[in-house]
């Protein structure tokens, strides 16, 4: 019997391409953001301008080979370590640079926004590791999907969605943030979504890009909010 190959899916290979367009896009926007971030940081003093370099300054540490204590001598091939560290990266500027700008002190509501930040930095982070755990398993770098498998870290993400959802409820009851905020919640919803359908690295590979879309929602979602 003759076995004929299989026909390839073009409109598959054609949809991989207006994705790839689009995350293509997306990062470059991402460089034009950050580029002006830093021009508004330096009319906003020394504290805005080196709280908009701390991720980059943080990536270095982040990605070279330093540390002499672990097996793996990068931040980024640590479990949970290189998670929690671009957690922390991006977590501080959003939550701090309001108050740099504005001459607010540290506080409990501070804090809340920081520790927000922080957990759905997590959740992105690790549904990327669910994309690339093929090549972070070649590599030796140790994450979430490469140590526990991709079910276990779906059950984990889900949990820090439902995290993210209490800590605001919490912040809220205690008057620390305006009930407004709870105006996010459809984004957590979206976010736990994505989270749920990212069972395998093609799925996940789709599915990051549509990740990129939550901040926007969230900031959608505020904007209605606030004018109703």
């Amino acid at each position: 019997m003759i076995q004929h190959a299989p026909r390839p899916n073009k409109s598959r290979g054609a949809l991989d391409s207006i994705l790839g367009s689009i995350l293509q896009r997306l990062n470059a926007g991402t460089v034009a953001a950050y580029i002006t971030a830093l021009g508004l940081a330096v009319g906003g003093g020394p504290v805005a301008l080196a709280l908009v370099l701390f991720p980059g300054v943080f990536g270095v540490f982040y990605s070279t080979r330093w540390l002499p204590v672990f097996e793996a001598d990068r931040l980024k091939d640590v479990l949970v370590v290189g998670t929690a560290a671009v957690a922390v990266a991006w977590a501080v500027p959003l939550a701090l640079l309001p108050l740099a700008f504005d001459g607010h002190v540290f506080g409990p509501a501070a804090l809340v926004v920081l520790v927000f930040f922080f957990l759905r930095t997590v959740i992105a982070v690790e549904l990327f590791n669910i994309r690339d755990v093929s090549g972070d398993r070649r590599e030796g770098v140790s994450t979430l999907p490469v140590v526990f498998g991709t079910r276990p870290t779906q059950y984990i993400l889900g949990a820090l969605n439902g995290c993210s959802f209490v800590l605001l409820l919490w912040a809220v009851r205690l008057d620390l943030l305006a009930p407004v905020t709870l105006a996010v919640t459809p984004a957590i919803a979206y976010s736990l979504c994505i989270v749920t359908l990212a069972d395998g690295e093609r799925s996940a590979d789709r599915l990051c890009l549509a990740s990129y879309f939550e901040s926007p929602l969230m900031v959608v979602l505020l904007v209605v909010a606030l004018s109703l």
